[in-house]
């Protein structure tokens, strides 16, 4: 199975969408976790308070914040991205196969931090290696409601 963390954008960049969406959401668990991410790739604590308010704190380049920004508003307000931020965001040298991979990070973001918030589930970090899921968190997987690395756990039976 692959993970969302592949492709061509780094994961600097991926986790920190991930974050913002998370922030955006309001889900405290998910920013948590994200969060933990980016520290464990080196990122300081101060860094990673900091990028939900400046992108300049994390020592983002022009073209990861032009992406990085491109994914927020798309979470925020969809219909809202205008043919112009694309373009500004190409004259930076952002191509458009980095921008469809910042915008499926960011869809896929979304989703987990909905669906763990709307089912009051919390998310926990474990491998997916065969026999460790249950069918239906495999399917939900396979769906991408739930990150690759990550699997939403229901109830106090843990199991959905």
């Amino acid at each position: 199975m692959t993970s969302e963390m592949e492709g061509g954008l780094s994961r600097k960049v991926k986790e920190t969408i991930a974050v913002l969406v998370s922030k955006d959401t309001g889900c405290d668990y998910c920013v948590g976790a994200h969060s933990a991410a980016l520290s464990s790739i080196g990122l300081s604590r101060e860094a990673i308070s900091g990028v939900t308010e400046d992108l300049d704190s994390g020592g983002f380049t022009a073209r990861e914040k032009a992406l990085i920004g491109i994914a927020r508003k798309a979470n925020l307000t969809p219909l809202r991205i205008g043919e112009e931020q694309f373009q500004a965001s190409r004259k930076l040298g952002v191509t458009d196969t980095e921008i469809v991979e910042a915008l499926g990070v960011m869809g896929c973001s979304s989703v987990s931090t909905s669906f763990s918030i709307h089912y009051k589930s919390r998310l926990i970090f474990r491998s997916c290696r065969e026999g460790e899921f249950t069918e239906k968190e495999k399917a939900l997987i396979a769906l991408g409601v739930a990150h690759a690395d990550l699997v939403p756990v229901f109830g106090p039976a843990g199991r959905l």
